[in-house]
This record gives structure tokens, sequence and C-alpha cells, in this order.
């Protein structure tokens, strides 16, 4: 079953664990190559425990009714019951989704409509170091919301995260803004071609670029034109960037780090999905020279998926890397799903749990934190010094949940 969190009578993902808190705001920007992200970001000033706050003041999870509806349609279209049981009850799923969702809350200051102040700009660690980037690709039927325990914790933790939604069909909702400010909807498509994934490749490259403008102190926000992002000039450190991805936002991940462009340090793969790239999965491997971290899960990294990921791993060469498949986790650990889901939703989605949704998620967090403590070159490294021995004693004391590819 899913786990239900509440705090002064508030649903809300996890807290996040490191000793920042945290910022959050959404960005589209402009032009032909225009991307939709979320942003998390560590903000300073005295931090509150989070039982104290106003829940209020924190982020809404719910993006909107398409969000519900693409996603009720992503589950009637993929599903094997799905023929007698979901399409009878196709009227009712985006209203469920909406129920479940519509009060949750993210535990990170809303930043959106506004800017942070002076006080509270996003300037990285209390040494006031900058802010190492992560990009994260999101999976079939996600959006920018859906990652919210990993980047939350991933931005107390001192880095900058922003959570792309794609536009290529595969998000269960998105929107492009209009000349008028006006947004024109799209609703999940599904997977249905292989430009799909080079369209994916193409925003996470844009999503760099707008972090370059966003450090210049350049870069305009379609939501909010009339409101500045010059907070963050100067606060982001681009020679470490980390792309990151879940399910499909893997296989993203994958092609983007074998892309000539490739400025990225490391990458992070999450369950990936590896049809898109399956016609030659040791050539991708081979193209990847940049250190990956992967975690997989139990139920999914199986069947033809497994076979063409042994592939991709035998032909990649990167010494650093790491492949891990968590037993006794589905695929839906790899996202907000287990916060959220409700036991009906859980079922829908074939949750099932061997180990407890705290734990796997503490374990996935501190595998790439440790992973990226290592391999980046952290300008102040005080924040993450301080619990990273802690986060390799979890993993050490959880090693018969791991088995290493």
């Amino acid at each position: 079953m899913s786990k239900t969190l509440y705090t002064n009578g508030t649903q809300h993902t996890p807290f996040p664990r490191g000793p920042l808190s945290v910022g959050c705001k959404d960005v589209c920007t402009e032009g032909e190559d225009a991307v939709l992200f979320r942003l998390f970001f560590p903000i300073l000033g005295n931090k509150v425990p989070y039982e104290e706050q106003d829940p209020a003041t924190w982020t809404d999870w719910y993006l909107g009714q398409p969000y519900s509806t693409g996603f009720a349609k992503f589950i009637i279209t993929t599903q094997s019951y799905s023929m007698w049981i979901l399409r009878a009850l196709s009227p009712f799923l985006f209203l469920y989704g909406d129920w479940l969702t519509k009060s949750l809350k993210v535990p990170a200051s809303w930043l959106g409509g506004g800017q942070p102040d002076a006080d509270d700009a996003a300037r990285g660690t209390p040494a006031s170091a900058k802010m190492p980037v992560i990009v994260v690709s999101h999976g079939m039927a996600a959006h920018r919301s859906g990652f919210s325990t990993l980047a939350t914790d991933l931005a107390s933790h001192g880095f900058f995260v922003m959570v792309l939604e794609h536009r290529d069909g595969s998000s269960c909702a998105s929107f492009h803004m209009s000349p008028s400010s006006s947004k024109t909807w799209m609703v999940y498509s599904g997977y249905e071609r292989q430009s799909q994934l080079d369209h994916r490749v193409e925003e996470v490259f844009n999503a760099v670029a707008a972090a370059r403008r966003l450090n210049e102190g350049t870069l305009v926000n379609e939501l909010e034109p009339e409101h500045r992002l010059g907070d963050f000039k100067g606060a982001l450190d681009l020679n470490n960037l980390v792309l990151m991805g879940h399910s499909y936002g893997g296989t993203t991940t994958l092609r983007a780090l074998a892309d000539p462009r490739n400025c990225f340090r490391v990458g992070v793969t999450l369950d990936p999905w590896m049809f898109p790239v399956r016609a030659d999965p040791e050539a991708l491997g081979r193209a990847v020279a940049t250190p990956v971290l992967s975690v997989s899960s139990d139920d999914f990294n199986r069947g033809a998926n497994l076979r063409a990921f042994r592939k991709l791993r035998d032909a990649h060469k990167a010494k650093e890397s790491l492949f891990y498949t968590m037993k006794g986790t589905t695929h839906h650990h790899g996202n907000d799903a287990p916060w959220l889901a409700g036991r009906l939703g859980w079922w829908i989605t074939s949750g099932n749990y061997t180990h407890s949704p705290e734990v796997i998620n503490e374990l996935q967090n501190n595998l790439i934190l440790t992973f990226l403590d290592k391999y980046l070159d952290i300008e102040d490294r005080r924040l993450l010094a301080a619990v990273i021995p802690v986060y390799e004693q979890f993993i050490e004391e959880n090693k018969d949940i791991l088995m290493e590819d």
C-alpha cells in the first residue's frame, strides 16, 4: 500500500532531509526553443522545522484538471485489464486523480507570482558557493511536479534542480504560451514515433541554455513576464551539470549523454525504458562516456527491457559508472506515486511493497547524493561532508536490498 503523510492536517510529500530550506517556482521560457520546467532550489535564512511551518505557504503538487485527464487516458490505454474495468471507470478516473492530489502539498516555499527577496536569494550554501545544476527528465504520463520528493531533497542539500515538463506528447498534459499569454493545452498522446525522443533531447539542451541565461540574468519567464529572475544571476555552477531521468526520462538521459553537445559531468538513470533505443543499445552504451549511476526497480528491469539494458551496460566503458537494481520495488517507486496514490490508485498503477516506501526513498536518494558528491567538483562541500558518512552507512545497512548489475 502507499504511504500517506499528514502534518497539521495537510497531506504532503516527504520532508527534504538536507540542512537548507527549499523554494519552488515554475518557469516557461520564450522563443522557438521554449521549455517549461519547475525549479527547486535552496534558500538561505533560519530553517524552521517543517512541523512548525504553515502548509499554506508550501507548493501545490496539483497542476490542474488537464493533467488528471491525461493520466487517466494513460492508465486506460496501457493497463492489461483496461478493456473491461478501466474503460467502464474512465469517466471517474480523472475525478479520482483530482480528489487524490488536489490538496497535496510539497514542503517547499512557493515563490511563484513573485521572486526571492534579497534575504532569501537562492545562493546555494551558507558560504555563498554556486549551486550545481540538475536537469530532470520525467517518464511517460508524468509532469514537472511528479518528482517533487527527490527534487526537494536534492535542493535541500545545495543543488539547483530543473524538472522539465516535456511537450512531445508523453507528459500527461502540458501547454504552450501564446503571444497573448494564454495557454494552449495538449493532453497525453503516448509513444507514437521515434522523433519524440529527439524532441525530448532537444528540450534537455534547451533547458541547459535556459540555465545559462538564468545565470546571466537575461532569462524571461513567460508565466510571469513582469517579474525578474535576477536573484539567480551568478548563482549557478554550470561547470557541474547533472542530467537525471526516470523511465522514458532515463532513455532521454542516455541519448543526451551520447550527443556531441553533451555538457553534463554525470548522469543518473532511474529505471530507464529501453524500448525507444532497442534497435542498437550497444551503440548507445559505447557513445556514453560520462559516468552514470543507474538504479532500477525489480519488477520493471526484466525481460526485453533487461536484455537491452545489459547490452548497453556491457558496451558502456566508463569505469566510474554504477548499476543497481533494488529488490522488491516497482517502477513507480522512482517518482512521487508512493506518497499520493492511495490504496486504489496504487492498485491501478500495479504498486506493491516488500520494503517500506521510506526505506526505498532514502536508499535511492542516498545512492544519488553519494554518487554526485564523489564525481562532481563541488565548490563548497561542507553541506554534503556533514551527511555523506551517514548516508553511506545507511546504504551499507540496507545493501541486502541492492543487486549490483
